[in-house]
């Protein structure tokens, strides 16, 4: 019925990892839209020829990732507005990530006075002599 199916026939079983990594690419690259409802788990597992709970564990994964809401029973998932995933693709985390880093690690910059930690209530107190 679908390509990836047929590569994989006959080699070995596909875990809930090798379903959600089709069902994320169709999302990535646009196959499934933002809003878009998922196929349903019954379609999913006529179509991967898996258990209903390797599918499930599947929407599961991509819940996790960001990708999908409403993953519940009787309900098919839909594809969530991605653009706010914890991670990119390949691994690396958005901007926003990645402005916010010195905010969370406390490190302030080149040349900042140790005092401004105390204005902040962020010293360590016990480290006081």
């Amino acid at each position: 019925m679908s390509h990836e199916r047929g590569e994989l026939d006959g080699t070995r079983q596909l875990t809930p990892e090798d379903v959600a990594k089709v069902l994320r690419g169709r999302i990535d690259f646009g196959d499934l839209a933002v809003g878009d409802a998922m196929p349903t788990q019954a379609v999913l597992v006529e179509e991967f020829g898996v258990q209903r709970s390797v599918v499930r564990q599947a929407l599961k994964l991509l819940q996790q990732e960001g990708l999908l809401t409403e993953v519940t029973r009787g309900a098919p998932a839909r594809v969530a507005d991605h653009s706010a995933r914890t991670e990119a693709a390949d691994g690396t985390p958005p901007e926003t990530m990645v402005a916010l880093g010195p905010r969370i690690t406390g490190d302030r910059g080149v040349g900042a006075k140790s005092e401004d930690a105390t204005d902040t209530g962020c010293a360590n107190k016990g480290a006081r002599g």
